[in-house]
């Protein structure tokens, strides 16, 4: 939860004046003294946090560097998730292998100068790599000190390359994981599945629309024709104002929504296939599609949608899955739901 916390936070980029070395419980081959002489040589005003375990061989080396003369080191041992998420958010790098630390300075939003340290790493290196989210010194057996200091001075003295790293990060974890966790729960919970529809899906949607008591639910009841329904459908796919989802159980289509999105809401249209109403489908999609653009449409605010009063499956699946009723006429009212409740 507190690395959570800090993902959501604005970092900036800042001149680089604490770095932090994290180099796993054993770092049997030292790596964590090898990267701070490499500071010591090309960043000397800086300060160096050292992160270490009690079981580090090279405690006693380690602890006579943070006790010496410098009083540019510190050295830590065995720090909780908080003290670890507190120290993160005041460093400006941190150099360590790419395993969980590596994540979780992407989180706390530090610049990240990686490598791997053992062949489980690299699989990690390879995902922060492609999301350009680290700067990847690839082996650490290997590295040269004098090639690698000249690499960190490139790097950190690059501002426009640590904020493009910054912002990588802030995509890649962007403290929403238990939503969509909570998602996969959900969709697996009901064997449902949800995709983006598109130009194969054009006389699906047709049958759908054109279904008596879709039609009866609409606001325009009459039927709608073929070739308006193939012109609407495609410009409806292509836009940038609608987004259309399918849902399938079982891997067959039983229902869709439609968002037309206004500002900062998105007004719902919905409909449930007829071989799967009366099952509560209508009440698990609203509630489905709220948790859904909270993850995939940062803008939104709201969600809308307007339903007939004599609609009484749809009335009381807008009310059972959280929405308000925020207006009415004689003939509908207007539903809301607040996305940042």
């Amino acid at each position: 939860p507190a690395l959570l916390l800090a993902a959501k936070q604005k970092r900036s980029i800042r001149p680089v004046k604490n770095f932090l070395i994290s180099m796993g419980a054993a770092d049997a081959n030292n790596f964590t003294l090898f990267f701070a002489d490499i500071i010591r040589i090309h960043f000397p005003e800086a300060h160096v946090h050292l992160l270490v375990s009690s079981i580090n061989p090279n405690l006693e080396e380690l602890h006579a560097l943070a006790n010496g003369a410098s009083e540019n080191f510190s050295l830590h041992l065995n720090l909780s998730t908080e003290e670890l998420t507190e120290r993160l958010m005041e460093t400006d790098v941190v150099i360590c292998p790419a395993s969980t630390i590596s994540m979780e300075a992407c989180a706390a939003g530090c610049t990240l100068v990686t490598g791997y340290t053992a062949d489980n790493q690299r699989g990690i290196l390879a995902g922060l790599t492609k999301a350009e989210a680290c700067f990847s010194l690839h082996e650490f057996a290997v590295l040269d000190s004098k090639q690698a200091g000249t690499q960190l001075l490139t790097w950190l003295s690059d501002d426009s390359l640590r904020m493009k790293q910054l912002q990588q990060q802030r995509l890649l974890i962007d403290g929403k994981s238990g939503s969509r966790i909570a998602l996969a729960f959900l969709e697996i919970a009901q064997s449902i599945s949800v995709r983006k529809a598109d130009t194969h899906d054009t006389k699906l949607y047709f049958q759908w629309a054109n279904d008596a008591e879709v039609r009866a639910n609409s606001f325009q009841t009459a039927p709608i024709e073929w070739n308006h329904h193939v012109q609407w459908f495609a410009s409806s796919i292509e836009s940038t104002t609608n987004a259309l989802y399918i849902y399938s159980i079982n891997g067959i289509p039983a229902g869709q929504i439609r968002l037309k999105f206004e500002d900062s809401k998105a007004i719902i249209n919905y409909s449930v296939a007829a071989d799967f109403r009366g099952k509560g489908l209508g009440k698990w999609m609203l509630k489905h599609i709220a948790l859904f653009v909270r993850v995939n449409h940062v803008g939104l605010q709201k969600l809308e949608g307007w339903v007939k009063k004599n609609n009484a499956a749809s009335m009381k699946a807008f009310d059972s899955s959280g929405f308000h009723i925020i207006e009415e006429n004689t003939e509908s009212v207007l539903f809301e739901l607040d996305l940042h409740t």
